[in-house]
């Protein structure tokens, strides 16, 4: 009897200890996903940052195509004027030497 009690102790003690081996185990799979998803969320965060970050250059990409191009247009304006009045220029030189000759 004695024997089997202790057969009986020594099953029940070894059962005890993988419950505890498989309860560790158990925690550091807990510890393990939960750095995991830790890494995953700062992993999301940053890309939400970056896509952000994106979006404002290319916002700003935006914005300064726009500006380029009213500035070509102010530039081929102001060329035109500039064209316009040279040839008024010329023309009034034109008639002022016609003037000064008669």
């Amino acid at each position: 009897m004695a024997s089997r009690r202790n057969l009986q102790a020594r099953v029940l003690r070894e059962e005890w200890e993988r419950r505890e081996e498989l309860e560790q185990l158990q925690e550091e799979q807990r510890k393990m996903l939960a750095e995991e998803t830790k890494k995953r969320q700062e992993f999301e965060r940053q890309q939400e940052e970056k896509d952000s970050q994106l979006r404002e250059a290319e916002k700003m990409l935006r914005k300064l195509e726009s500006e380029r191009l009213r500035l070509d247009r102010d530039l081929r304006s102001a060329r035109e004027k500039i064209v316009m009045s040279e040839r008024g220029k010329e023309l009034l030189e034109a008639r002022m030497k016609v003037l000064y000759l008669n």
